[in-house]
């Protein structure tokens, strides 16, 4: 097997010369007399690739090359490539680079069986976000799945026909010679040796199989006990709050509900609602009036103070803004974290290009902008100030981001705010204003353009880049993050829990939108059906992020589940929550067996009603810390009494039948008969009796006994 000698230094490989010769003569007509100049720089770029696979396959042992096809043919056609395999597996790689399209193209392509295409790793990679400056994008693809045919030697036995999928992992450069010499062999070869390893860990090698075994059944596991959508319904007071909380803290610990339920209520209440002080819990309540804009985003007016005019924002509601949350990251700059919800800023400082006042303020760590003292004073005096001095001085805030402007296309260094605004004249008058930054990158050329959604940036002294979202923040400083000072902590695998109480009273189409699809466990982000959508407001691309879960409570004796919106029931599993007189098993009130009795009542109005109106046994829960019948008479009389006449829409007649009137002395019985008198002077068909509730019954230990007895 050839191989680079140990000595060797893979940075002296001329990977430029590559690019050069495919610019040069790759899909060209040659002139007469070029053809030996075309194929003499062919032969060089064929065996830079050959070593440059040599140099992979010493870092990794385990890969052999055979030769590509003659170098005579290879090196003036339109890519040159190497074949790799790997010894243990059979499976072929392919290291290539070719002129396609204006562009040139080095990427590197493996095959993997059907069988690890689920895999968390491969996922992943073909979910990779696309990274992209001025010089190259560097991403992962899915090429799909194809069928090969393996001959066999005993020509007797038919053929095998093999699935293959294959991922590829490409390095595409900008056409543009200038940009060429503005990378170097060394940062090409970096870029190609971590997509190389990134294939590595895909490939079925030595003790890979165990290790995605292990993850394929752990993560099978984890969404077997935590439904990325679920909804607890059941009548009231079944305890579907109660369970909430249960649920959630045992998403967020990776636990289980059982085991949970084994500790003290009130530890895990304690650590829900540390969980919500920590933004890891959210919980907000349906109502007829809840919408798109509250739940997703809407535009909302704001009068800035002094002002007189109103503007419009484009604002985040309470579910996108916790998504954004739960993928969010923390960029540590010397100690300074950058804000949560941190805002970007554009600033030109001394304006476009290369200045004076721009190289002074990245050796300084600073952004100042001009404008006297003088004008300030008088600005505020007045009332006014203009937009990038108020943007300066009110608006930014520690931990913001900034953009220095290079043109109208690219920035030319990304900081942190570090400071707030002061005053200092040291390098003359002309810009005394200042806030300390941590430069996280300077003198760099990054385009931005489309990140702003094509909107070139313009010469304003600072405003705000709202097309911008975080995520492409991130990515950018971590990009450009290459020492310790600046940490950039990635993407958390906690989970986060969303709760929706009362999610039946919704109008589900108007709050949830184009949501209904995204929610979906297998149209999340990272999910291989994964789903991004450009959101109607912003503009942005968003989509719901794989450790979110979703927990709604539904209360049956509102709506039935059977009338609950088709879309949803389709994209949520179910727990039925019913009352539990067990839990009251112990519960005496005097000689009141309270869980006999509620067991009584819910099988006489399932009868007479439906099983979905029942009577939660939380209502007589408070008993077990308060076992008194004064206790029991104020829920019978201001919750259960009030409830049944709900239920039965204040038919007192069914109602005696759920408590047993009939069968009670009358002054044991809480709904009582009283005759109705003549109170017509004609003849009148009126009914002979009307009812009362007898009042008195609620503290008659008899009366409540004689339900169940």
């Amino acid at each position: 097997m050839h191989r680079l000698k140990n000595d060797q230094d893979p940075s002296t490989l001329n990977i430029v010369q590559v690019m050069e010769h495919l610019h040069s003569y790759a899909g060209e007509r040659q002139q007469k007399g070029q053809l030996s100049l075309a194929v003499e720089s062919g032969e060089r770029a064929c065996k830079t690739l050959q070593q440059l696979a040599y140099f992979l396959a010493e870092a990794y042992e385990v890969t052999y090359f055979t030769t590509p096809k003659p170098i005579q043919r290879n090196s003036i056609g339109s890519n040159i490539w190497v074949r790799m395999q790997n010894h243990n597996t059979g499976f072929e790689c392919f290291l290539t680079a070719e002129k396609r399209h204006q562009k040139i193209i080095l990427y590197i392509a493996m095959d993997i069986t059907e069988k690890w295409w689920t895999s968390p790793e491969l996922e992943a990679a073909m979910h990779a976000k696309i990274t992209m400056d001025a010089h190259y994008c560097y991403y992962a693809q899915y090429i799909g799945e194809r069928a090969r045919i393996r001959s066999q030697l005993d020509l007797k036995q038919p053929a095998i026909q093999e699935k293959i999928e294959k991922i590829l992992i490409t390095y595409e450069l900008s056409y543009m010679p200038e940009q060429f010499e503005a990378l170097s062999s060394t940062e090409i070869i970096k870029q190609l040796k971590q997509a190389f390893n990134t294939l590595y860990k895909l490939g079925s090698f030595e003790g890979a199989t165990r290790n995605v075994q292990k993850s394929s059944e752990k993560r099978k596991e984890e969404q077997a006990m935590y439904p990325k959508n679920l909804i607890l319904y059941g009548p009231p007071g079944t305890g579907k709050t109660y369970h909430t909380v249960l649920y959630a803290v045992a998403i967020i610990e990776k636990t289980t509900v059982e085991q949970l339920e084994q500790q003290p209520y009130e530890q895990v209440l304690s650590r829900y609602q540390a969980y919500q002080d920590a933004a890891q819990i959210q919980f907000t309540t349906f109502h007829q009036s809840y919408g798109y804009e509250e739940f997703i985003e809407g535009i909302k007016p704001q009068v800035k103070e002094g002002q007189q005019s109103i503007s419009y924002k484009v604002e985040s509601g309470v579910f996108k803004q916790f998504c954004e949350d739960s993928k969010s990251v923390k960029v540590m700059a010397d100690g300074q974290e950058l804000a949560q919800h941190a805002r970007i800023w554009k600033i030109s400082l001394g304006g476009s290009g290369h200045n004076e006042l721009k190289q002074y303020c990245f050796r300084e760590s600073e952004i100042r902008i001009g404008w006297p003292k003088e004008v300030i004073d008088v600005a505020k005096e007045e009332g006014y100030m203009n937009n990038s001095l108020h943007y300066f001085f009110e608006e930014m805030a520690q931990g913001d981001i900034v953009f220095s402007l290079a043109n109208n296309k690219h920035i030319d260094a990304i900081g942190i705010i570090t400071s707030e605004a002061f005053r200092d004249e040291t390098p003359g008058e002309e810009y005394p204003h200042v806030r300390y930054v941590k430069w996280v990158a300077t003198d760099i050329y990054e385009r931005i353009y489309e990140l702003n959604g094509s909107v070139n940036l313009t010469l304003q002294t600072i405003y705000e880049l709202t097309r911008i979202s975080f995520s492409h923040v991130k990515e950018l400083i971590d990009k450009y993050s290459t020492d310790n000072s600046t940490k950039v902590v990635r993407e958390t695998d906690e989970n986060y829990v969303f709760i929706i109480d009362e999610i039946n009273r919704g109008n589900i189409s108007k709050i949830l939108g184009e949501l209904i699809t995204l929610i979906e466990p297998t149209k999340r982000e990272g999910a291989r059906e994964e789903i991004r959508i450009v959101l109607p407001y912003s503009k942005e691309m968003f989509s719901v992020p794989n450790n979110v879960y979703i927990i709604g409570t539904m209360n049956t004796a509102d709506r039935s589940i059977a009338l609950l919106d088709t879309a949803l029931r389709r994209r949520f599993q179910f727990i039925e929550l019913m009352p539990s007189p067990d839990v009251l098993a112990n519960v005496c009130v005097g000689n009141i067996n309270v869980g006999e009795m509620l067991r009584v009542i819910n099988e006489r109005i399932e009868v007479l009603y439906d099983r979905e109106h029942m009577i939660g046994h939380a209502y007589f829960t408070p008993l077990i810390e308060e076992p008194t019948l004064a206790h029991l008479a104020r829920i019978f009389e201001q919750q259960i009494m009030p409830l049944l006449q709900e239920y039965f829409y204040d038919d007192f007649e069914k109602i005696a039948l759920i408590l047993a009137d009939d069968a009670k002395a009358s002054h044991e019985s809480f709904i009582q008969q009283v005759p109705i008198k003549n109170v017509f002077k004609t003849a009148f068909d009126v009914p002979r009796f009307t009812y009362i509730i007898n009042r008195t019954a609620y503290r008659n230990e008899a009366s409540y006994r004689g339900i169940y007895e």
